[in-house]
């Protein structure tokens, strides 16, 4: 995620009562959180909510004064914005600007997930979540930034009044009234004596002011691109193939957008040709489309950038990134555990935790599958390192994998020694350059 400096508004700060500066600086990668949806928890982060105003509730599920909290900006921002009377407002601050709410919970532990949607629901907000990644782990980030500055594992528990935090975000770019990313309110507590100020500080936010200039968008399907950043993959075509992508320039401004043209640069544009231009004129909020084809020339990545650009005074160009591969079929294996996690080849490694000596202890599923372009095929698994009679493996259910097909195979911990017992699982295929696919497994033997 691209990072982007954060501003503080102090007037605003200066009306809340226990109000926090937060750190100054910039939210990075490592600042997601998980969002709960119906296929369990996904990792997301700001970007998803661009374009509106977000209200953001961490709260300690265990902690009655946190809960209270929550409960007063439910009671007081949230139902105040989606009430029905507002009409054509409601879900809006009174500029017309999107509100979305998200409850954190900043415990990472899976017996609050009932606890936290029950109160999400209950409380207004419209989306719950965790403080910490799709696997528990590293809670607090965003509390940790809001406080004041990011903190280590060894004060995690260390924060007394900390642990309750609302935080108002400005996500609309271009606002004619504040940064994008700005946070509008900071605190740790809150109860209806705030409302008024809250209330204005979110209506303080206007969205981006008219403009009579066109603007270039790019779309492909339903995917809308960034200017300069974004890359349209074209995947893998054989030597001799092509494969052709259509895309649509939106524009989004005030006037029309005259004088388009297309422009190939880059590594490899002789790969790509860019053809049926429907139209040279778009007027408001209409579009135009083109196609590119990718037939390339020779084997491996091949690269180039689109540009679109326009004739009609103070229209920026638009850039995107174009990469494709050529090369012959051939397969590639991944393998998961636990779910959709991925692993990886040398690097993951997944514990058993604690049994007794000659007793089967925990086991656990592993999928492969082949997300190549041709079959994968003399599938097996075997064990080396320093105790592999202590892993029982059942052998996968197929040896040969369509693509996008997949089979599973299972390992159960049964120690023959006390204490730590190691291993390494041996996946071996035709894939060339992950047989074998290796991945640690470890447990601990007890009497």
């Amino acid at each position: 995620m691209k990072t982007i400096p954060m501003f503080l508004s102090l007037a605003i700060f200066s009306s809340f009562a226990n109000a926090a500066a937060p750190a100054v600086g910039s939210i990075s990668d490592n600042q997601q959180f998980a969002r709960k949806s119906v296929s369990g928890f996904t990792a997301t982060s700001l970007a998803e909510y661009e374009g509106r105003i977000l209200i953001l509730m961490m709260m300690t599920p265990w902690c009655p004064i946190c809960q209270s909290h929550a409960q007063a900006v439910g009671k007081g921002l949230l139902d105040h914005f989606d009430n029905p009377s507002r009409g054509s407002l409601r879900g809006r601050n009174d500029n017309g600007v999107p509100i979305q709410s998200v409850l954190l919970s900043t415990e990472e532990a899976a017996s609050w997930d009932n606890v936290n949607e029950s109160f999400s629901t209950t409380n207004g907000f419209k989306q719950w979540g965790l403080d910490a990644d799709t696997q528990r782990r590293n809670p607090r980030k965003l509390l940790g930034y809001y406080r004041g500055g990011f903190i280590n594992s060894s004060n995690l528990y260390d924060w007394g009044n900390d642990r309750r935090r609302v935080v108002v975000l400005n996500l609309l770019k271009g606002s004619a009234s504040h940064s994008f990313r700005e946070i509008v309110l900071n605190q740790n507590s809150y109860s209806s004596a705030n409302n008024a100020a809250a209330r204005a500080a979110i209506n303080q936010i206007v969205p981006q002011a008219e403009t009579t200039t066109p603007k270039i968008e790019l779309e492909q399907g339903s995917t809308k691109f960034e200017n300069g950043t974004s890359t349209v993959t074209f995947g893998k075509v054989v030597p001799g193939g092509s494969t052709t992508l259509t895309f649509t320039i939106r524009n989004t401004g005030g006037s029309d957008l005259i004088g388009i043209v297309t422009s190939l640069t880059g590594r490899q544009t002789g790969d790509y040709q860019v053809s049926g231009l429907t139209g040279t004129t778009v007027p408001p909020d209409e579009t135009t489309s083109f196609s590119v084809t990718f037939k390339p020339l020779a084997v491996g990545s091949r690269r180039a950038v689109l540009n679109l650009g326009s004739t009609a005074a103070g229209v920026s160009s638009f850039a995107v990134n174009l990469a494709g591969t050529s090369g012959l079929p051939a397969p590639e294996i991944e393998v998961q555990q636990p779910g959709k996690t991925k692993l990886s080849d040398g690097r993951s490694k997944r514990s058993f935790g604690t049994a007794k000596i000659r007793n089967k202890g925990r086991s656990l599923t592993f999928r492969i599958i082949n997300t190549g372009d041709a079959a994968l095929t003399d599938l097996s698994v075997t064990k080396a390192g320093n105790n592999p009679n202590d892993f029982i493996i059942t052998a996968p259910g197929k040896t040969k994998l369509a693509s996008g097909k997949s089979t599973t195979f299972k390992v159960i911990f049964m120690p023959r020694g006390t204490g730590t017992r190691n291993a390494t699982l041996k996946i071996q295929s035709n894939d060339a350059d992950e047989s074998p696919f290796n991945i640690t497994v470890t447990g601990l033997g007890a009497r």
